[in-house]
């Protein structure tokens, strides 16, 4: 069988969560360097209001034009994952501080190294920044 860009997502972990992003959107993975300033980017653990480990990567998403940088811990790999297996999250869960996230899959049967991870949409996160005038170049 032949993957599908549509089917690889990109696994990291922020804030003590495990998140997923269709890899399409991603630009880039790169080290957080000591220079750059937090402010100008999203951070799962600064949004959660958790403390944890020190968040060593950025992953950069291209997004209508624009340049989004999210802080991750780790950046886990690519993963091969039917579009299927994604729980929607409804309305009754998703409110203004977390409409970013689109779908949760649970891991099952320990194929993965997370019990559950979110997948996140893209342009959610980019109006959030916007709204919150964090959008600058990362």
């Amino acid at each position: 069988m032949e993957d599908y860009i549509d089917d690889l997502y990109l696994l990291f972990l922020g804030g003590g969560s495990y998140f997923l992003l269709p890899l399409c959107y991603v630009k880039q993975v790169r080290e957080r360097t000591a220079e750059q300033t937090t402010t100008k980017e999203f951070n799962f653990s600064r949004r959660l209001h958790k403390d944890g480990p020190i968040e060593r990567y950025q992953v950069v998403l291209g997004l209508d034009g624009k340049e989004l940088c999210l802080a991750a811990e780790e950046v886990l790999g690519i993963e091969t994952l039917d579009q299927y297996r994604f729980t929607k999250l409804e309305e009754s869960v998703l409110n203004e501080r977390n409409r970013y996230l689109k779908a949760v899959i649970q891991n099952k049967n320990e194929a993965y190294p997370f019990e559950a991870a979110f997948l996140l949409e893209p342009s959610f996160l980019h109006m959030e920044m916007e709204a919150a005038n964090e959008m600058a170049d990362c």
